[in-house]
């Protein structure tokens, strides 16, 4: 199978399964976070759910860029998911 001897933290486990998942793991982990957070924020509202949740994702999809495991593609979708979020909220401002 291989030495994992040379993982050394959590960074390292993620780029190792990245590497051994063909970069499903670099998709699956901000999702993941994604989901996580989106269920803490419900209780907020959906919008603002939404736009903490991306928010918070856009870091870690950022961090994942640097360290070569997600392609841009990613970044932009989440983008656009938080432009619809901060969207949302100004429609619920300005029907409130």
């Amino acid at each position: 199978m291989g030495n994992f001897s040379n993982i050394t933290g959590f960074t390292g486990l993620l780029e190792k399964s990245n590497e051994l998942s063909d970069g499903m793991i670099g998709i699956a982990f901000p999702l993941l976070v994604w989901i996580a957070l989106f269920g803490y924020g419900i209780q907020y509202g959906r919008s603002k759910a939404i736009v903490y949740a991306s928010f918070v994702t856009m870091i870690v999809l950022a961090i994942e860029n640097y360290m070569s495991m997600v392609e841009y593609w990613v970044i932009v979708a989440n983008g656009i998911l938080l432009a619809l979020g901060i969207f949302m909220l100004l429609l619920d401002k300005r029907r409130g």
